[in-house]
């Protein structure tokens, strides 16, 4: 609580003022603790929502300062899990003075047993404050630092769910984050665009959620960075941001940012933005799926993604009627590694590396045949590759509910 409240201060009080921490011993066994400054002060309409998550004041906005909006709603639920409550008392041009005012347990009257009180010590410092499922803070679950993939909400996402990277250098921000979204999918952390881009070429999520002010690289270069990468391009990347204007807006969707949100924001909203994202992407799989079900020399793609696939298909097309031609040839000749190879593929079409080649070769082998009904299924099978017809045959009524015999009926 007083790390937030004298981070505050600390950072609104202009030079040469004063920001003074006074303690009171309680008399009625309630302590109060006063973070008073002599910064601006805050508006009287503004103070009733002070608490609200990501709630920033006119000061914040017209300082451009950095913040999460969550630094007084974090403060504010702790003092209530500890049976007390914060006031506020601001004047424009004077200052402003949170006062928190705290139960203090009454001494105890059986001796203490210290080794079962330092264990308990140890527990709660094992523990840390997580958002509910509703955006609520809540006490008393674990969180060790180098767990990346938490549900922290106590829900667990299914296997198959997204991977989101939250990227994220405000420890406040980075916990609710994970808390609003790890019910839903699997959550990487990372606490500045250097660590994130690291993650994106190990892990390829399926988004990257990043601020955009971090020290080092920040959100924009990171954006900036895997858009120009070949092998990370494809990876969605939604900025969020506390810099207010349409300058702001710009400089990220120039970096390629696929969505920008602008804080505070409602959970409401950067989870519809979320499932926005992906839901194109979604579609995009789809759409290159059917199309290179339908169509094997002709995939339709994105510009930035064209000379990918175009040469994707070209190099299957040139070992058509390689029987040898392997996974490690086709990554050889497109000049990246095995593993991106497949996941470029299979973020575009769903098909892995081999499904995309046998998809090419089976849908040559359907032209052949409805161009020259004359020709023999073991002629089609060798022309595209498949030494056993039997094997061909089996594959192409898999695809075509037909045998190669008689198709096209």
């Amino acid at each position: 609580m007083l790390g937030n409240l004298l981070e505050n201060a600390l950072k609104y009080t202009p030079g040469g003022g004063k920001v003074l921490l006074h303690v009171k011993h309680p008399a009625e066994q309630t302590a109060v603790l006063r973070v008073s400054d002599t910064g601006p002060g805050i508006p009287e309409d503004e103070i009733p929502d002070l608490f609200d998550r990501f709630c920033r004041g006119t000061e914040a906005h017209d300082h451009q300062a950095d913040g999460s909006g969550l630094g007084l709603s974090l403060a504010n639920k702790l003092a209530e899990l500890h049976g007390g409550s914060i006031e506020v008392e601001s004047e424009l041009g004077m200052g402003s003075t949170f006062s928190v005012r705290l139960p203090v347990q009454a001494p105890e009257a059986e001796p203490v047993d210290r080794a079962r009180d330092e264990d308990s010590v140890e527990a709660r410092a094992d523990a840390s404050v997580t958002p509910d499922e509703n955006g609520e803070l809540e006490w008393g679950r674990a969180h060790p630092e180098t767990r990346r993939d938490a549900a922290s909400n106590g829900a667990a996402p299914a296997e198959s769910s997204p991977t989101l990277l939250v990227v994220e250098d405000n420890a406040e921000t980075g916990t609710y984050l994970r808390g609003q979204l790890s019910d839903v999918y699997h959550v990487l952390e990372a606490q500045d665009g250097a660590e994130a881009l690291d993650w994106v070429q190990a892990a390829s999520p399926d988004l990257v959620l990043s601020d955009v002010m971090m020290p080092g690289m920040d959100g924009v270069e990171l954006c900036r960075r895997v858009k120009s990468d070949d092998a990370l391009c494809d990876v969605p990347v939604l900025l969020l941001t506390a810099k207010a204007g349409e300058d702001a807006e710009v400089e990220g969707l120039d970096a390629g940012a696929d969505a920008y949100v602008e804080k505070p924001f409602s959970m409401e909203t950067l989870r519809a933005r979320i499932r926005s994202v992906l839901d194109r992407r979604e579609a995009l799989r789809g759409q290159y799926g059917q199309e290179v079900v339908m169509r094997p020399t002709d995939i339709s793609v994105t510009p930035e993604q064209e000379a990918f696939y175009e040469e994707a298909r070209a190099v299957v097309e040139a070992h058509i009627d390689e029987s040898g031609f392997t996974v490690e040839q086709f990554a050889s000749e497109m000049s990246v590694s095995r593993s991106t190879l497949r996941r470029r593929l299979k973020e575009a079409t769903g098909q892995t590396p081999a499904e995309f080649v046998r998809h090419l070769r089976l849908k040559r082998a359907a032209q052949l045949l409805r161009e020259d009904a004359h020709l023999r299924v073991y002629q089609v099978a060798d022309a595209v590759g498949y030494e056993s017809p039997d094997h061909f045959s089996r594959l192409f009524r898999d695809q075509f509910d037909a045998s190669p015999s008689k198709y096209p009926e």
